[in-house]
C-alpha cells in the first residue's frame, strides 16, 4: 500500500516562503540599523584613544631626540629623525593608523629658526619654543597653518578644530632649555673659555655671559692658562658660575 504525502506536508518540508524570508531579512535588518551605529562609535573612540597615545609617543620621543643629538629638526625631516629613537619607520610617524597625513607645525615666531643645532649655546632665551602635531583621523594635514597661534589656543580663528577626530599635541620646548651664567671675574688680558659639547671653544667676556643650553648638555669651563677645570652635565640646577681666585694667584671655576 502505497501512503502519499499531502500538499500541507510538502509544504513544511519545502523551508521558508518568499515571505518568511522578506520578514527574517527585514528583522536583521532593523537589528544591524539599532546594533551597528554603537559598534562603529566604540571603534571609532578606540581608534581615537588610540591615536592620542600614538601622539604622546611621537613627542617623547622627539624631546628623546632633542636632547640626544642637541637638534630642533624642521619640518622637512622630523619624521625621519624620531624614527632614530622610536622603534617605528619614519612612514609610521607621518601617518596615522587611517593612513591620513600627520602634520608638523612650528611656530613662526620661533626664533631661532629651525632645524637648530646648538654649538656654542644661545645668547639669549629662545623666542615661542612651540611645536604642534596634527592628527585628523578623516583627511591628511593641511600643509600649512594660516594662524598659528589661534589653533594652538582654539579661538576664532584657529585652522583646525579640535575634536574627537582632530588631535593636536603640543609642545612647548622653553622647559628643554637651562640657563648658564658665566661671570669672568679675571678680565683682560687672559680669559677663561668654554665648551658645550664638542662644539667651538670661545672665551669667556669681562663681566658676564648668558647662555641657554638644552637639557644634558656638557658644559667644560677651561682656566686662562689652558687647562681644563671642570666638566659638567647642565641639569634643572642653574646655578650661576663664576671664574675667581682660589688662593693668591690661583683663578678656578667656581659655584655659587
Amino acid at each position: 500500500m502505497t501512503v502519499r504525502a499531502s500538499p500541507l506536508s510538502v509544504r513544511k518540508q519545502a523551508g521558508f516562503t518568499l515571505i518568511e524570508m522578506i520578514a527574517v531579512l527585514a528583522v536583521i535588518a532593523i537589528l544591524a540599523a539599532v546594533i551597528a551605529p554603537p559598534i562603529i562609535e566604540q571603534i571609532n573612540r578606540a581608534v581615537a584613544d588610540s591615536e592620542t597615545q600614538n601622539l604622546d609617543a611621537i613627542a617623547q620621543g622627539l624631546e628623546e631626540y632633542i636632547k640626544d643629538k642637541k637638534i630642533i629638526p624642521a619640518a622637512g625631516s622630523w619624521a625621519a629623525d624620531v624614527a632614530t629613537v622610536l622603534p617605528i619607520p619614519a612612514s609610521k610617524i607621518t601617518s596615522n593608523e587611517r593612513n591620513f597625513t600627520r602634520g608638523y607645525y612650528v611656530d613662526p615666531n620661533f626664533s631661532p629658526a629651525l632645524p637648530y643645532t646648538q654649538d656654542a649655546g644661545n645668547i639669549a632665551l629662545p623666542v615661542s619654543p612651540r611645536i604642534m602635531i596634527v592628527s585628523d583621523l578623516t583627511a591628511n594635514a593641511l600643509g600649512a597653518l594660516s594662524n598659528f597661534n589661534a589653533t594652538w589656543d582654539q579661538t576664532a580663528d584657529k585652522d583646525l578644530t579640535e575634536g574627537p577626530n582632530v588631535k593636536i599635541k603640543r609642545m612647548h620646548l622653553g622647559h628643554l632649555f637651562h640657563h648658564v651664567l658665566l661671570s669672568n671675574l679675571q678680565g683682560p688680558p687672559a680669559p677663561p673659555s668654554y665648551r658645550i659639547e664638542t662644539g667651538t671653544q670661545p672665551n669667556v667676556p669681562t663681566g658676564s655671559l648668558d647662555l641657554y643650553v638644552l637639557d644634558g648638555s656638557k658644559l667644560s669651563l677651561f682656566l686662562h692658562t689652558g687647562g681644563l677645570n671642570d666638566a659638567l652635565l647642565v641639569l634643572a640646577d642653574e646655578s650661576p658660575l663664576y671664574y675667581t681666585p682660589d688662593a693668591g694667584s690661583t683663578w678656578l671655576w667656581k659655584r655659587q
